[in-house]
């Protein structure tokens, strides 16, 4: 069981158009995982749900957006 909040590395990076996404939450968190381009817009919301504690893997599919950096905006909250 994880012992603290933790986003691992997007793989493979660079990606070409799929990349996966690591999390791991210890507690029932309220997770919200989004992608946001250079101005700061988020382009597209991979998760917005409570999720158990555990160790989480998600896939980005960035075949609809541009050729570019992005980054990943990763929250979570428990009680």
């Amino acid at each position: 069981m994880p012992n603290e909040f933790t986003l691992l590395s997007a793989y493979p990076n660079p990606f070409n158009p799929i990349t996966n996404i690591g999390f791991e939450i210890p507690m029932e968190s309220l997770v919200h995982i989004s992608i946001l381009d250079v101005r700061g817009q988020e382009i597209d919301l991979l998760v917005n749900d409570y999720k158990k504690p555990g160790m989480y893997s998600i896939s980005w599919d960035a075949n609809h957006v541009a050729s570019g950096v992005y980054f990943i905006n990763f929250t979570a909250s428990g009680d």
